[in-house]
């Protein structure tokens, strides 16, 4: 098919419809290259509908893993087989008891790098005064986490009890501490 030049110069080529089909006439032999490619895109979109459908059929497993953190899925296996938190309680200093607050610290060794730690007075939980470190790997391939406890040193001359509580998995440690058991 041969094209008219004269009428793209005499259109300007302004991208005006002429027939309502939405193509330039001038470009008819083109635009059934253009439909062959459409076609091989739709093939593709096929393809690509069909590994969606596969990536739908995923959803299911993937919500398993993917609701809050993957380890929630996989801890159970872990946690049998991790050893318990091993776990350190120090005393506040000599010093700090001089002052109107003091600071417990729980130091924990660990065999994996997520733990939770909390702190009770008496049989209640601490919610407020906490600092915990984020785990750091050992020498040894260990994990360590640090806590400390800001508390009033009246309540630590009052003979109350602190336990330092650090799960692991399934695997709890806890190690509690009052001042009469920290006196030489």
């Amino acid at each position: 098919m041969m094209v008219n030049d004269d009428d793209d110069d005499d259109n300007g080529d302004d991208g005006d419809d002429d027939d309502g089909d939405g193509d330039d006439e001038d470009n008819d032999d083109d635009d059934d290259d253009n439909n062959d490619d459409d076609d091989d895109d739709d093939d593709d979109d096929d393809d690509n509908d069909v590994d969606d459908d596969d990536d739908d059929d995923d959803d299911d497993d993937d919500d398993v893993t993917s609701e809050g953190c993957s380890l929630v899925s996989v801890s159970p296996l872990i946690s049998s087989s991790l050893p318990p938190p091993v776990l350190t309680v120090f005393p506040p200093s000599r010093a700090e008891l001089q002052s109107n607050k003091a600071t417990l610290v729980c130091l924990s060794r660990l065999s994996a790098p997520f733990a939770e730690v909390s702190w009770l007075l008496g049989d209640t939980s601490v919610s407020s005064g906490i600092s915990t470190s984020t785990p750091v790997q050992q020498a040894d391939q260990t994990f360590q986490i640090s806590s400390h406890l800001s508390i009033l040193t009246s309540d630590w001359d009052a003979q109350k009890v602190y336990t330092c509580k650090v799960s692991v998995g399934s695997q709890t440690a806890e190690k509690s501490l009052k001042k009469s058991e920290c006196e030489e």
